[in-house]
């Protein structure tokens, strides 16, 4: 679905997702979404196509 909003709505939705999740989550992304250049607070899993984990700025 974030492929649908504006940048500043989807960083929005992240930053909120983040601060929901625990410290060792995961959001799991459609083939078409990426967290890249959106928000700090998620990081792609390596070699994990649409798998990014919490960083430690989504503490912030």
């Amino acid at each position: 679905m974030l492929i649908y909003f504006d940048q500043p709505t989807k960083a929005a939705i992240l930053n909120r997702m983040a601060k929901l999740l625990p410290p060792d989550g995961y959001l799991v992304l459609g083939g078409a979404e990426t967290v890249l250049g959106i928000t700090p607070r998620f990081a792609p899993v390596p070699n994990m196509r649409g798998i990014s984990a919490v960083t430690s700025a989504a503490a912030s």
